[in-house]
């Protein structure tokens, strides 16, 4: 929640994310380094991660990395655990992670803080917010910068988010949503056991965009929600010949990743029964040019798959005293890998005010990412 994250001041998000059951953290380093969530042992390719609704996962290898991913401007963390395909189909095997941007309320605030560390680390957040009439704002802006603790592990970020909210009526919203990552450092990876020698040149650079346009209509008995999404990812690595390398190579490898997507959903609610209904309709592409030199000149790989996704899904929330049940269905159909059914069943019962005994059952799927075509 947001108190809890304003309570750990995390300077990564993955700070944040040890605060919830059931997920684990590989980190390959430093601040600023490949970061991996594991919920539940299940692989990080195997889990859903969103932005303000919108997945964020990378379709040219799978999964999705953490590392550099500022923590400001954030309302909250939402964690499902278990098999989520039902409703959110492929890479949701072993749930869904949902980070929500924070929206803007009261009188307009803006504030800042600084901060200062061994290594020549330092960092500089500016945040704030406020409504004005039918409008509401939040933005934060932070910059991250290290040396290090050894040769080439210096790391620098920039981070920017925002959040606009309009309200077209008593019941009906529209919201913008847009957040930019651009990661810069070293990658000191062990070139040679013999001498323990550190990679002195290896630098990548990773930039993650993700915006979002969301309409909803609280309507009494029906929520309506439509959501236009976008993810950017470009992600640049180069390395050069070194000495002590125990394979001497050289590389320089890019890639890009985008997903175009159109989510809308219905929820109906029937007293005891909240039915809810929706589609998707999403494009993934990428465009790789790997290009190295093992010694024997340079050779290059490039291709730029894509796909496009269409999916159906239902689902029924019932609940009785302390009793809930709720099925849910998803048809989904890829235009490279055929068509898949998936669904859940999960149950609960409140025993009392602390205790609440959980049971869910579902099915999973993951289309293979395109360096697996």
């Amino acid at each position: 929640t947001r108190r809890q994250i304003e309570e750990k001041k995390p300077a990564e998000i993955t700070d944040a994310l040890r605060l919830a059951p059931g997920v684990s953290i590989a980190q390959s380093g430093t601040f600023g380094k490949q970061s991996r969530v594991f919920l539940r042992g299940a692989s990080p390719a195997q889990t859903l991660v969103l932005i303000d609704g919108v997945r964020v996962n990378v379709s040219s290898f799978g999964g999705f990395d953490f590392g550099g991913l500022s923590p400001e401007n954030i309302e909250r963390i939402e964690v499902l655990r278990g098999p989520q395909s039902a409703l959110y189909g492929s890479d949701a095997m072993g749930g869904v992670i949902n980070i929500i941007t924070r929206r803007g309320s009261g009188d307009f605030k803006v504030g800042g803080k600084l901060e200062f560390g061994n290594y020549s680390t330092n960092r500089q957040v500016i945040n704030g917010g406020g409504e004005f009439g039918d409008n509401r704002v939040s933005f934060s802006v932070s910059r991250y910068d290290t040396d290090g603790f050894f040769q080439n592990d210096d790391f620098r970020n920039l981070g920017a988010s925002l959040r606009l909210d309009h309200a077209l009526s008593q019941k009906k919203n529209l919201a913008f949503t847009a957040r930019l990552d651009n990661g810069k450092g070293g990658t000191p990876g062990q070139i040679n056991p013999d001498y323990f020698a550190f990679d002195p040149d290896a630098r990548s650079e990773n930039r993650q965009f993700n915006s979002s346009i969301e309409y909803s209509n609280d309507a009494g008995k029906r929520l309506d929600r439509v959501i236009l999404g976008l993810s950017d990812r470009r992600l640049n690595f180069r390395d050069e010949f070194d000495s002590l390398d125990f394979f001497p190579s050289s590389s320089d490898n890019n890639y890009k990743d985008r997903t175009l997507l159109m989510d809308a959903q219905t929820s109906f609610n029937l007293g005891k029964h909240i039915l809810t209904v929706g589609g998707e309709l999403r494009r993934d592409s990428a465009d790789l040019r790997l290009l190295s030199d093992f010694g024997f000149g340079p050779s290059l790989t490039a291709f730029s798959p894509e796909t496009t996704t269409r999916a159906f899904f239902i689902q029924d929330e019932f609940r009785s005293g302390k009793f809930t049940l709720v099925p849910g269905l998803r048809y989904e159909k890829n235009s490279q890998f055929g068509s898949d059914v998936n669904g859940r069943l999960a149950a609960a019962y409140q025993l009392s005010t602390r205790t609440k005994v959980k049971a869910s059952y579902g099915t999973g799927f993951r289309a293979p990412s395109f360096d697996q075509l």
